[in-house]
């Protein structure tokens, strides 16, 4: 069942409606996030599938940066779903989708030859200090 849910996931994520691709980008989401990838336990992933990544993403604008540069790139729409590209350990750029969960941008990648897919998790991160 986990594996189906799973599927689902994947399909319904890298599936692109029309709409999402024609609505403006927003900056109402704009902030610091944490961005985790893991090698998705849904797929039957190849050995030399590189596991999972933590890096820093910026929004402003609605456009995604990372920290260090080059690895996440991508803009978030006004009705709150994100499509981007994060690069593999070659270099290689693949496509990433989601939507915002909350405080969270959950997603999921899947290799342009299908052997390896991602789940993409987007932490919104907050300042501690008090203002």
């Amino acid at each position: 069942m986990r594996s189906v849910m799973g599927i689902l996931a994947l399909a319904t994520a890298c599936a692109l409606p029309g709409w999402a691709t024609e609505d403006s980008i927003d900056d109402r989401f704009d902030g610091q996030y944490r961005a985790v990838t893991e090698l998705a336990d849904y797929w039957d992933n190849a050995e030399e599938c590189r596991a999972g990544m933590e890096f820093d993403v910026v929004l402003e604008d609605g456009n995604f940066s990372s920290q260090p540069a080059g690895l996440a790139k991508g803009i978030m729409t006004s009705d709150g779903y994100f499509k981007g590209e994060f690069a593999l350990a070659d270099k290689k750029l693949v496509d990433f989708e989601g939507i915002v969960e909350g405080n969270q941008i959950i997603g999921s990648a899947l290799a342009p030859d299908e052997s390896c897919a991602w789940q993409v998790t987007l932490t919104e991160q907050f300042d501690d200090k008090a203002y």
